[in-house]
């Protein structure tokens, strides 16, 4: 009867490994898009709206892939980033429009999503108080691994502070210019001087 029982989960164990292997070979495929006249050898073509995209790239092709894409001055390469600026525009917007938070957006066209935006705790029953224009982004861990935001304004600057204490987080880059319109960031002034950072 041991016997019997350590086949069944030796067998069991391999099966999981199995399963587990596969799934591990499909996450390793890239879907990429490319915009193309006619298709190459082993890259299959289909027409999306008026895009032309590709079949997913095995991540071993990835490199070789790349490579044809930067070809012509990167003209495929520019293409194919050309062809991402629509992507996902089709999902509601609707916190960021409220009236009440139209303030709070450095620009009325770089906006959350609402599934994807984050939202700070609620003060003194204002529904509008959670928000802030900030994005949780995927990493390699977990789905809510970075968050993209926009340098704050005078009038955002606490929130800015609230999110990094809710959101407990450890590092801050700075990846925009020091310098707007002819004036310094304020985060960044407050950064180099050591308040805050």
């Amino acid at each position: 009867m041991f016997l019997i029982v350590m086949m069944v989960g030796v067998t069991a164990l391999l099966v999981c490994r199995q399963k587990a292997r596969k799934v591990v070979e499909e996450r390793a495929t890239v879907r990429m898009s490319v915009r193309r006249e006619r298709p190459t050898s082993g890259v299959h073509l289909g027409v999306r709206g008026n895009r032309r995209i590709s079949s997913p790239i095995k991540i071993q092709n990835f490199e070789s892939h790349y490579s044809k894409l930067q070809a012509d001055s990167n003209y495929l390469l520019s293409a194919e980033y050309e062809d991402l600026k629509d992507v996902g525009r089709n999902q509601p917007l609707d916190s960021a429009l409220l009236p009440e938070n139209r303030g709070k957006n450095r620009y009325n066209n770089i906006l959350p999503y609402d599934s994807t935006r984050v939202k700070l705790s609620y003060v003194d029953d204002d529904p509008c108080s959670d928000y802030i224009n900030a994005s949780y982004i995927p990493g390699n861990n977990f789905r809510r691994e970075y968050i993209a935001t926009q340098g704050p304004l005078p009038g955002t600057k606490d929130d800015f502070w609230k999110m990094v204490w809710e959101q407990n987080v450890h590092n801050i880059v700075m990846v925009t210019q020091c310098v707007e319109k002819g004036r310094v960031s304020k985060l960044n002034t407050r950064c180099s001087r050591g308040e805050g950072c």
